[in-house]
């Protein structure tokens, strides 16, 4: 047995209002304050959601975030780092309302990955790092939509990333040990 799928025809029909009225208040669009809360209340009461889709059609903005991890498949799920990884990104992007879409490609088939990236309609990307290729390089930089690696990337890349100092993280708690023990000795 299978739900019927509530449209904003639906809730612009029990607000008493037209379509693109309804569109307009759900979206923060104009709409008096008064049409704005009828239209909430018939959204609520029907258990309307958003169709991403249509509205990406219409506004022209799109909030897929692909997660991009160039790596043999087997490996990222086997690995506790990358799988965690694409746990938390997830979990974060869906919290923001963004959808992650998960791009599972092979190190070397950055013209396969560039495919899906524009047919997802993806608004930008977070690419998990740990190799570079100049074809997965050159496809990044053709993609057209922001791009974020995690891990430092090849220099060739120029991305803005996220990465763990390793120097800073050898080199502090040591220090930190020694002025907490200075602090307590006699």
């Amino acid at each position: 047995m299978s739900a019927e799928v509530v449209t904003i025809r639906d809730v612009a029909k029990l607000a008493g209002v037209a379509a693109s009225t309804a569109s307009r208040a759900l979206g923060g669009g104009s709409a008096s304050e008064q049409t704005r809360r009828k239209v909430q209340q018939a959204a609520e009461q029907l258990h309307f959601v958003p169709n991403q889709a249509a509205k990406q059609l219409t506004t022209g903005r799109s909030n897929i975030v692909a997660i991009m991890v160039p790596e043999e498949p087997d490996f990222i799920f086997r690995d506790a780092f990358v799988s965690g990884m694409i746990a938390q990104l997830s979990s974060s992007f869906t919290a923001m309302n963004l959808l992650p879409f998960l791009a599972l490609t092979k190190p070397h088939d950055a013209q396969k990955f560039l495919t899906v990236l524009k047919s997802s309609g993806a608004a930008g990307v977070v690419v998990i790092n740990f190799h570079y290729s100049k074809a997965f390089a050159d496809a990044l930089r053709q993609c057209g939509v922001p791009v974020v690696s995690i891990g430092t990337p090849h220099s060739a890349m120029r991305t803005p990333y996220v990465d763990v100092d390793n120097y800073q993280a050898g080199t502090t708690p040591p220090r930190c040990s020694a002025s907490a023990a200075a602090a307590i000795s006699p």
